[in-house]
């Protein structure tokens, strides 16, 4: 089962790196292996075959889209 999850109070924190990169990581997905985090461009290139595998996934890429609060 696929879930997408959005909300109001992100998990991810700037410390949070993408296990592919070193940038910063904003999907997380959980396989029978663990916990794997991914920068948003390394998701978007992987999305498809990561929910066709049909993983939990953990998705705060709106936050690249959303004005800081001040």
């Amino acid at each position: 089962m696929t879930t997408a999850t959005q909300t109001g109070q992100p998990l991810l924190t700037a410390a949070d790196r993408c296990d592919r990169c070193p940038s910063r990581a904003y999907v997380r997905f959980f396989t029978s292996s663990g916990a794997l985090e991914l920068c948003a461009h390394h998701f978007n290139k992987n999305e498809s075959l990561i929910t066709r595998a049909g993983y939990v996934i953990h998705d705060e890429r709106y936050r690249l889209y959303v004005a800081p609060r001040v």
